[in-house]
């Protein structure tokens, strides 16, 4: 990649959002921002128009679907992937209702996230 991927992370866990940040920075990805919720989610993206959104689904305030929805509509060439904790199928139904492009399971190991993550940034820049 000749440019370097720019992502939005939101999550309502610091752990988790460190974490991703961590991952995409070892993958040459450059985080622009991170928010705690989706209503934050949204006035971020709205700011910074990354590449790619790395959203949480379950958050207070607003969860990652309804915030999805929202940027998808607002942007519908926007490139979403959920972070998920949920068994694979329930994540599959948020990812589709919430027009999302796929899923992550936040709880793998550092490399599995990466090897989940990386071919996604791939993506986001084409």
């Amino acid at each position: 990649m000749s440019a370097r991927p720019r992502v939005l992370i939101v999550d309502d866990s610091e752990t988790i959002r460190e974490m991703v940040q961590m991952v995409l920075e070892n993958l040459d990805a450059h985080v622009v921002a991170q928010g705690t919720n989706g209503k934050e989610g949204v006035e971020l993206y709205r700011q910074h128009k990354p590449d790619m959104l790395l959203t949480d689904i379950e958050m207070p305030e607003m969860d990652g679907i309804d915030a999805s929805k929202i940027i998808k509509k607002e942007f519908p060439n926007s490139y979403i992937l959920m972070l998920s904790s949920v068994d694979p199928e329930a994540a599959m139904d948020f990812v589709f209702h919430a027009g999302a492009e796929d899923f992550v399971r936040k709880n793998e190991d550092l490399e599995t996230l990466a090897a989940e993550i990386e071919p996604h940034l791939k993506k986001c820049m084409l």
